[in-house]
């Protein structure tokens, strides 16, 4: 069965496995080690980090999801972020999948 992960902040992390969404503390100096470990996980289909763990692996997202795809990285605001986690999430997902939530 494949499976959803997060890489980001405690409490964007703990407010994910609300929904049965695999999760990892990380922080931007240590996402990208982090995020290479979820990216070799058999069952991986989608994979959020938020914005802030994201500016340590911005350069393997962007690579990741242009040569291969899948599982697909999706960046989104964390929890405590300016633009607003519940509205962000939505939108990024939404985009993400193509399903509406």
């Amino acid at each position: 069965m494949e499976r959803i992960y997060c890489i980001g902040d405690p409490d964007t992390v703990a407010a994910m496995t609300l929904c049965d969404i695999e999760g990892v503390v990380a922080e931007e100096e240590d996402a990208a080690a982090v995020l290479k470990t979820v990216l070799m996980m058999e069952d991986a289909a989608l994979v959020i980090i938020t914005a802030g763990c994201s500016l340590g692996a911005g350069e393997m997202v962007a690579r990741h999801n242009l040569e291969k795809g899948s599982p697909f990285i999706c960046e989104i605001p964390g929890l405590h972020d300016e633009e607003g986690f519940r509205t962000s999430l939505l939108r990024y997902v939404t985009e993400a999948l193509g399903v509406s939530l």
